[in-house]
């Protein structure tokens, strides 16, 4: 910059005036021009009125820094939660209003005092030290505690968030600790604990009665089945032997009924899994057609069987819930069809994922149909299929909701598709693997089951004694000799006393039941071989049940009633099979 030519320049005439407005001191100005101190003075204006600016907006800096300062005061004592400062100790160095509330205390006794002294003892060391080494490492720590206060004998129950509080120092010397109050959730998770004991405590009290219920029913079933089966052996007149068919007919549609409110049950208690077994499809699906064999004759429609080439002769599956998904619904189809035809198709197709394939099961009936709103409702439970039509409305509803759970637990999917007056297409598929392995040692069984026209010397265990002339007649019937024990007490000193070929052992008796003695036995306390064959007789139908059977030592199952085919298949399968070992 350019020199005035009377005199200094004016940067310098205005930082003689600021030096000296900031030190106080009067500057020497005896060497400038007249000018020169009309300049200074100017300057010494300006300079004065900007320092008035800035010392307004400081002023309003500081009266908005005190009002921000109040607002996070208020915030800081009247928040929904507790806040205090403790030292490594406990003690508390500062609190806000709420937690004087919380604890039910002024801040004169808290400030000052550890806070322990509200705290249950048992959590004393926990908290401090947690607060020890929250200081040391500056990592947050929580923990719960319940609260002991003097006006009431509730305790509280406050959560503590223990954080560092630093300062100016790089190491923190307290710790900012947040209480919640959370009285109110320890209620709420002890009442839902209480209640899920409850309902714990009430399903297996339903299981238990289920079971009851099932044994209760099927122990005379057995009696009335048994029975009819041993008078449809004998020579009838056509009459005679239709009252028998009608009448056996009757009891199993019961004992249906009884198995789908069971299974229900099993399903929505979770406690029902699918199996994988090797099934043979082909003599699963013509036993099916067998079962109703009567009924087509009856009601004069036809069951068409139509099963592709293509389908496996094995496969891994569970073949129980085939059999069951296929009677309900060939079940429901003539249970709603009054003329025409019932077909049952079989096919295979590709699954949804590679390599995998798919068995599809479909059941066309030319019955009465389904309204569009039935059809949303039809696969819950206790909707039955056409109920309007009282007459035709038979069972529980349950055939078609059981028959939807148990394809979607073998990984499949149950469609409907009907129409009022022009039938119903039922259609489910499974996903399944060919079972190659099983084809060959299949083969060997049968033959050996041909082969097997021994008669065996059996040990029946029943108390019921109608059940008891049921077994030993169809025993009898299929050329086996037998003796009969009440109970597990009696069955041990007849293997004392005498040689059996297996004992068909009844799982519910006086004085030892079936389990006890089975297991008795297989510890060897009888003359009997310790691994004699025995095939439980048991009314009992859940799974767990079976399962502590077999735990016991049974070595095959036959839940009641018993059917002749069952006895006729088992008996040779199980004697043979000890004597090989």
């Amino acid at each position: 910059m350019q020199s005035d030519r009377h005199g200094i320049d004016r940067e310098e005439i205005r930082r003689i005036a600021r030096l000296a407005a900031d030190s106080g001191e009067t500057p020497d100005v005896s060497a400038l021009s007249d000018e020169d101190v009309a300049h200074l003075i100017y300057e010494f204006g300006v300079y004065q009125n900007e320092l008035l600016a800035q010392n307004e907006q400081l002023e309003e800096m500081r009266s908005e820094l005190e009002a921000s300062h109040d607002e996070l005061g208020a915030l800081y004592e009247f928040a929904p939660i507790g806040y205090v400062t403790l030292d490594s100790e406990a003690n508390v160095v500062k609190a806000n209003l709420t937690v004087c509330q919380m604890l039910e205390t002024q801040r004169s006794q808290l400030v000052g005092h550890s806070l322990l002294k509200w705290i249950a003892p048992e959590k004393h060391h926990e908290i401090r030290t947690l607060l020890r080494s929250t200081t040391a490492t500056a990592d947050g720590e929580t923990l719960e505690a319940p609260v002991q206060l003097s006006s009431h004998g509730t305790p509280k129950h406050l959560r503590l968030d223990i954080r560092p509080e630093h300062g100016e120092r790089p190491q923190a010397e307290h710790c900012l600790v947040a209480l919640t109050d959370i009285t109110e959730q320890k209620h709420l998770e002890a009442e839902l604990i209480e209640a899920r004991q409850a309902a714990e405590t009430n399903s297996a009290a339903k299981s238990t009665f289920l079971a009851n219920v099932s044994h209760e029913i099927r122990t005379p079933m057995n009696g009335i089945l048994g029975m009819l089966q041993i008078l449809e052996q004998r020579q009838q007149d056509a009459e005679s032997q239709e009252y028998i068919s009608a009448a056996k007919s009757s009891a199993e549609t019961l004992l249906t009924i009884i198995s789908d409110v069971l299974d229900l049950s099993k399903i929505e208690a979770g406690k029902l899994e699918a199996k994988s077994e090797s099934v043979s499809l082909r003599p699963l699906i013509e036993d099916v057609r067998k079962l109703f064999e009567h009924r087509s004759a009856q009601t004069s429609i036809p069951l068409r069987v139509d099963v592709d080439q293509d389908i496996p002769d094995r496969i891994v599956g569970d073949g129980v819930r085939i059999r069951q998904v296929l009677f309900n619904l060939v079940g429901n189809a003539f249970k709603f069809t009054d003329e025409g035809e019932i077909r049952l198709e079989v096919q295979t197709q590709e699954g949804p994922e590679s390599g995998v394939r798919e068995i599809v099961f479909t059941v066309v009936d030319t019955g009465v149909g389904m309204s569009p709103d039935l059809l949303e409702n039809v696969l819950q439970p206790f909707v039955q299929a056409n109920a309007h039509r009282t007459e035709k409305a038979e069972g529980t509803g349950l055939g078609l909701a059981i028959a939807d759970r148990l394809v979607e637990l073998m990984g499949g999917n149950l469609s409907l598709h009907s129409e009022p007056g022009t039938g119903t297409r039922a259609t489910f598929t499974v996903p399944c693997r060919e079972d190659t392995e099983s084809l060959h040692a299949e083969g060997e069984a049968d033959a050996h089951l041909e082969q097997a026209t021994e008669t065996y010397r059996l040990l029946v265990a029943e108390d019921n004694a109608i059940n008891s002339l049921v077994m030993t007649t169809m025993l009898q019937r299929l050329g086996h000799e037998t003796r009969v024990a009440r109970d597990g007490l009696e069955v041990l000193k007849l293997l004392e006393a005498e040689d059996f070929d297996a004992v068909l052992m009844d799982i519910q008796m006086p004085n030892m039941d079936g389990v006890e003695c089975t297991k008795r036995i297989r510890n060897g306390e009888s003359r009997a071989p310790k691994d004699i064959p025995i095939i439980a007789l048991t009314a009992y139908a859940m799974e767990a049940d079976k399962a502590g059977f077999r735990n016991a030592g049974v070595d095959a199952q036959l839940t009641k009633p018993i059917y002749f085919e069952a006895l006729q298949r088992e008996l040779p399968r199980m004697v043979s099979r000890h004597r090989k070992a």
